[in-house]
């Protein structure tokens, strides 16, 4: 250090390594203190991501809200390095609409923001004007690329229509009680006219929102032409339904996961899915994540002879759950999986991942009643072996293709 008090080193060179190396909060305020200069530099560190909102107690959301409102009210320019804001609303703090408004009133770098209602019966209308307008200026900032949104009720969708950057949308059990058409408009504050936004969405994640995913399809909203990613979750047949317009529309999709929560949708899972994959990105699809129950197993099968010759799937990756009341085995059909795998009809596969969380099988009778029969434990134990063999000799002629990486597990 200079007499003076500046760095010896170019500033440049200090900033770099302030970014690169992992820093603890406590360490990279330790180092502002050492250099003036170094002051903004770990402060674009520091506050890169934000938090507002609720805590585990009263006491802790009024003091960490209101220390963070006290910094911008002395410093505003910290809020010029927020890249990433995590917004999860509280009762408990008054101060909060103004918080907020005070970060979306300087927006220059954020890319990440993530809006998650307390509970799953938070409504859009339940917010302040003050708190909505934020929201609202937070989601059309030019620089922002990621929107994540949970747990709210009656979101205005056509503010999206004015998110001209975004790329990546997750939305979780977000509810809509208004028909396509209207979008909320009448709840929106400041709410732009309704018209596609002009952003390319690469990647979607709706868990349990069929509603606000149709929505966002029937209004013209969003473009979702381009789409490269997509997660779904399917709860019942309207997540399905809504899934496969929206595949109509994305039809270059290059990874697919897909999470089945009922046993009834299930049954007709494969006859979905080859609609939908057939329907376009079968020429594009490189990753196919599942995640469904063991009696499925046999459809999943025929999902992927109907592939046929023409797909470049690159990874596959099968989880499988049992019902602990149902003994499960798989009775030759592995054999059947890894000759599919191993033909010529998948020439780009690079990765298998098979998941088995199998089902504790019936209790002996006569050892329920006694917990300190070890029995049941050796039992299930012995099962889990015997499947576990089964898999190994199964899997023979997958294990054996040059360039694959297959991975199982039985639990």
């Amino acid at each position: 250090m200079a007499p003076n008090g500046s760095p010896v080193f170019p500033m440049e060179i200090i900033a770099k390594i302030a970014e690169d190396i992992d820093w603890s909060s406590r360490d990279l305020s330790a180092l502002s203190l050492t250099c003036r200069g170094l002051v903004r530099v770990c402060q674009r560190r520091l506050y890169d991501m934000v938090y507002v909102g609720d805590y585990e107690t009263t006491e802790e959301t009024e003091r960490k809200n209101g220390a963070l409102h006290e910094l911008l009210s002395t410093s505003p320019h910290i809020a010029d390095y927020i890249c990433a804001l995590r917004y999860n609303p509280t009762t408990e703090w008054t101060s909060e609409s103004d918080l907020l408004l005070r970060i979306s009133a300087r927006l220059h770098h954020i890319q990440d923001f993530l809006l998650e209602g307390p509970s799953s019966s938070s409504n859009w209308e339940d917010f302040s004007t003050y708190t909505q307008s934020a929201v609202t200026k937070i989601i059309q900032a030019h620089s922002l690329t990621r929107l994540s949104m949970a747990n709210l009720e009656d979101f205005p969708l056509s503010i999206l229509s004015a998110a001209y950057n975004l790329t990546d949308l997750l939305f979780q059990d977000m509810l809509q009680n208004y028909p396509s058409g209207s979008v909320g408009v009448a709840t929106t504050v400041g709410h732009p006219p309704i018209h596609r936004s002009s952003a390319r969405l690469r990647t979607y994640s709706t868990l349990q929102c069929a509603g606000v995913t149709s929505t966002l399809i029937d209004d013209s909203i969003l473009d979702f032409s381009h789409l490269k990613e997509l997660k779904v979750a399917w709860g019942d047949y309207r997540d399905v339904t809504t899934t496969k317009k929206l595949m109509a529309v994305a039809r270059s999709i290059e990874k697919f996961d897909c999470q089945v929560l009922s046993s009834q949708v299930a049954r007709s899972m494969t006859e979905d899915l080859m609609t939908m994959i057939l329907s376009g990105s079968h020429r594009t699809l490189k990753t196919l994540e599942l995640a469904t129950d063991l009696p499925s197993f046999p459809t999943i099968c025929i999902l992927l002879e109907s592939l046929g010759n023409r797909n470049v799937l690159e990874k596959l990756t099968i989880s499988m759950s049992g019902d602990s009341r149902i003994p499960f085995k798989f009775d030759g059909q592995l054999e059947h999986f890894s000759a599919l795998l191993s033909s010529d009809a998948f020439p780009r596969l690079r990765v298998v991942e098979l998941d088995s969380r199998l089902p504790r099988p019936p209790r002996n009778p006569r050892h329920s009643r006694n917990p300190r029969h070890p029995r049941k434990d050796q039992d299930h134990e012995e099962y889990l072996e015997t499947v576990r063999q089964e898999c190994h000799d199964q899997l023979a002629g997958l294990r054996r293709r040059e360039g694959l990486d297959l991975k199982y597990t039985v639990l």
